[in-house]
């Protein structure tokens, strides 16, 4: 694995990006909390190509960066998210034990409502773990009777929170992305599709903000 930094011209202004060659089977971006923009990539992947995606994510980049200055000017000390808006941390908390904190705080209940969902379709309700995951919202292990929650989660409105929930309880009956699984999640949650689009604004900006 090797780093290097390089510059690129978006949205009319110079930026400069770390891009870290590993093993991954994608082009991955991600911008972290303080401004910097960091790519990893193939080694097989030439660097025309890492410069062609990200020219094509510039729009999503610049808005990124000055939302991020934004937030630094309204909360100069480390803030964080909370049901979509933004939240000051207590200085004295370092970001990722907040996270943690407030993860378990509030994503239980949410999974609790998503429960009453299925409580009574035939299988153990499955043990809950909370952890921050950079790729996805949550995941499902059937054979172990486990759902994990992404902690970025306490990020996005309650409803949406409810629907990751869902959507990995229905795994528990239905194993894979089928017509099926969505009608089950549909006529379960039907405001299930909105959340999912909520979910879907919210996930470039909320995960790489961590």
């Amino acid at each position: 694995m090797n780093s290097c930094s390089y510059s690129i011209v978006l949205c009319g202004q110079k930026q400069r990006y770390r891009l870290t060659r590993k093993k991954v089977k994608n082009i991955n971006l991600r911008i972290h909390r303080d401004g910097s923009i960091h790519v990893s990539a193939p080694s097989s992947v030439p660097l025309w190509q890492i410069e062609d995606f990200l020219y094509r994510k510039a729009m999503w980049i610049c808005q990124a960066l000055e939302k991020q200055k934004l937030l630094e000017a309204a909360f100069p000390q480390q803030c964080g998210y909370l049901f979509g808006k933004p939240v000051p941390i207590p200085p004295e908390e370092k970001p990722d034990e907040w996270l943690r904190r407030m993860a378990e705080e509030i994503l239980p209940s949410a999974y609790e409502q998503a429960w009453a969902l299925f409580q009574n379709d035939g299988f153990s309700k499955p043990q809950l773990r909370l952890q921050k995951m950079r790729s996805r919202w949550g995941s499902c292990i059937p054979a172990k009777g486990q759902i994990t929650l992404n902690s970025v989660l306490i990020g996005t409105p309650v409803d949406c929170q409810i629907a990751v929930a869902a959507h990995e309880l229905a795994h528990m009956m239905v194993p894979n992305h089928s017509p099926a699984f969505y009608s089950l999640l549909d006529e379960r949650l039907p405001d299930y599709r909105d959340s999912h689009q909520k979910l879907k604004s919210a996930q470039s900006f909320l995960v790489h903000l961590w």
